[in-house]
């Protein structure tokens, strides 16, 4: 089922701040997402582990072919999302539990969403 909002991920960088960011989008208290993790080729024995065992149904895990730059990688993040909203959030970034369920009640009230 399609979901209101795409929440992308650029990932470079420490695999325990990724983790809690990861963490923080898996405790939402709204369902209505999907997470898309861009590792932009970090070179990570620990972040491939990690991201071998991410089994979940609303997270995709993208890896480029090779580095492409942090503004590319977010570049890419915004020209990939299909969802009616899309947030990007920073690989070192944890949100509130409430965040995205926040986040459609007010979109709900705005004339863009009728």
């Amino acid at each position: 089922m399609k979901k209101s909002v795409d929440i992308m991920l650029p990932y470079w960088g420490d695999v325990k701040l990724l983790k809690e960011t990861v963490d923080s989008v898996l405790a939402q208290t709204s369902d209505d997402w999907h997470l898309t993790i861009l590792d932009d080729h970090y070179d990570s024995a620990e972040a491939k582990k990690y991201f071998a065992t991410l089994q979940h149904p609303q997270v995709t895990y993208i890896r480029h072919a090779k580095n492409i730059g942090i503004t590319n990688n977010f570049n890419y993040a915004v020209e990939h999302a299909t969802a009616p909203f899309c947030m990007i959030v920073g690989c070192d970034d944890r949100l509130l539990p409430t965040y995205v369920e926040t986040a459609l009640q007010h979109i709900g009230g705005c004339d863009l969403y009728q």
